[in-house]
């Protein structure tokens, strides 16, 4: 071990994310890599692209290896061959398909290396509305991936109690995400990229996500046309999307064109929210909101919506900012008010998210990975 920490067997892992993308699960993923290299730990990343976004996230270390998974054959044929190769001692992956495949793979292979499924969405309000059927279905396939892997991990006492709701057999840890780096740490010393951060005329809101129904940015757009004109607040909103268009229509019919700024996707929106005046979750359901993580690592008071799951357990049931119903621009927009006149102090807001640090959350993963080594069995 590079800093003498003992790993009990444990030196190379390895992450399988064919489909890694910009979403929250990617940059987790990446963090966690980062994590396992600051403990010694080799790790190889699998995935379909050259570039993984993200990794300028990580401190450059000869232990973080990109496989790039090929075109020329089946995924699942690609994946035996990282398997083969890489010669992990364990392989984690954190999307149901993804999960699959890697099982597949595994079980082809008869290779004794034990598949962990990393779950970070509340199982449960995922399937919320959906056909009769369609519940049936994806319960029935739920099972058979929490039935076939070697052991899973949830990112919030909700998403746990979800997966117990359908059934996990196997062992299970809650591990908090590894959302505190250096990286985010470091964003209060660079300065914001959007004008109304360089000179504010007034409080400036932030929000971080994905342009979905599931982020309920309407309510937060609705919530936010209730402020007094005269205070002079902005909404700055990061993130890209399919409901950009309907989003962008009911900014203007609400007539705040000059104080919402849409302006995309970024991989780096800390210094943004950094110097912000408040970040707000609106969201219509969570696994482990990162946005809320960071904005309080970051000192920055925040508040969301008591949805399923992870906001009430981060913000402790209210402790650390104000929950709301789902769904509630009232309720939001009273909420907004509260942390803008009476914010959280700045140090007990860091100190509420000291276990989402990258590191610990990296020791807790090869924890439970040595956990594991006693009785595993291939194709149990």
């Amino acid at each position: 071990m590079a800093d003498g920490r003992e790993t009990h067997g444990i030196s190379r892992v390895g992450i399988f994310a064919p489909s890694l993308g910009d979403g929250g699960v990617e940059r987790m993923l990446i963090n966690l890599a980062g994590g396992f290299n600051k403990l010694g730990l080799t790790v190889s990343l699998a995935c379909a692209t050259d570039s993984p976004p993200y990794l300028d996230r990580t401190s450059a270390s000869p232990l973080l290896q990109i496989w790039h998974l090929g075109r020329t054959a089946p995924i699942r044929d690609e994946a035996e061959r990282w398997l083969r190769h890489t010669g992990c001692d364990v392989t984690l992956s954190a999307k149901d398909r993804d999960c699959r495949i890697l099982l597949e793979a595994r079980n082809r292979s008869r290779l004794p290396i034990p598949v962990i499924y990393r779950c970070g969405t509340d199982l449960r309000a995922r399937l919320a509305g959906r056909s009769a059927f369609r519940r049936w279905r994806e319960r029935r396939r739920v099972r058979q991936l929490l039935g076939g892997v070697d052991g899973v991990t949830g990112n919030s006492v909700g998403v746990c109690n979800s997966m117990d709701a359908f059934g996990a057999l196997t062992p299970s840890r809650l591990i908090r995400n590894p959302v505190i780096t250096d990286a985010l740490l470091e964003a209060t010393s660079r300065p914001p990229r959007h004008p109304w951060l360089r000179q504010k005329a007034g409080p400036v809101i932030v929000a971080v996500g994905r342009l979905a129904s599931v982020k309920d940015f309407p309510t937060l757009l609705e919530a936010f046309a209730m402020l007094p004109r005269e205070m002079g607040a902005r909404l700055i909103i990061l993130g890209e999307g399919r409901c950009r268009q309907r989003l962008e229509s009911l900014t203007r019919s609400l007539g705040l064109e000059d104080t919402v700024s849409m302006p995309g996707f970024t991989a780096d929106p800390y210094p943004e929210v950094a110097a912000s005046d408040a970040l707000i979750v609106s969201s219509r359901r969570e696994g482990s909101p990162n946005a809320l993580i960071e904005a309080m690592a970051l000192g920055v008071p925040v508040a969301a919506t008591d949805c399923p799951s992870g906001p009430a357990e981060i913000l402790d049931q209210g402790r650390w900012g104000p929950l709301v119903p789902v769904g509630d621009p009232h309720a939001l927009h009273l909420a907004i008010r509260q942390i803008l006149d009476r914010p959280v102090p700045t140090e007990r807001l860091r100190e509420a998210v000291s276990d989402y640090r990258e590191e610990a959350s990296a020791e807790a993963y090869l924890d439970f990975f040595r956990s594991l080594q006693s009785h595993f069995t291939p194709g149990h």
